[in-house]
Order: structure tokens, then C-alpha cells, then sequence
């Protein structure tokens, strides 16, 4: 079962769960890929969180200092 989510149902949040910034996708989302521009982040971890009426799917990623 997938998650259809449209642009502004996707955000980053940060571990305590507080949205750090709504995501806009840098290339249309198709075939379960999708690339969103994290640069303005400060290494860390964060969560990917994306929404839709019905679900909530959370995913954790790191930014580490030599990423753009």
C-alpha cells in the first residue's frame, strides 16, 4: 500500500519533531523517486515526514558536514 502525498504534505522535522522547513520536490515525484535540496541544512539528523489524509510515514536521514 503507498503513500500519495502532494508538495506541501511533505516536510523535514527535527528530532524533537518540530517542522524545520516545508520541502518543495526539484524534480517532479514519479516512480517512488523524488530529490529535494536539504544544502540549507546544518549537518545533523532529521526526519523526512510525508502526509496524506488517511497515513503518516516518517523516515530518518543524516546530513553530514561534506554534503551539499
Amino acid at each position: 500500500r503507498g503513500l500519495s502525498v502532494g508538495a506541501n504534505d511533505v516536510s523535514v522535522c527535527n528530532l524533537l519533531g518540530e517542522m524545520i522547513m516545508p520541502v518543495k520536490a526539484e524534480a517532479p515525484i514519479r516512480q517512488n523517486i523524488s530529490v529535494f535540496d536539504v544544502s540549507s541544512l546544518a549537518p545533523g539528523i532529521y526526519y523526512l515526514e510525508m502526509r496524506s489524509a488517511e497515513n503518516t510515514f516518517r523516515a530518518k536521514f543524516v546530513k553530514s558536514a561534506g554534503q551539499q
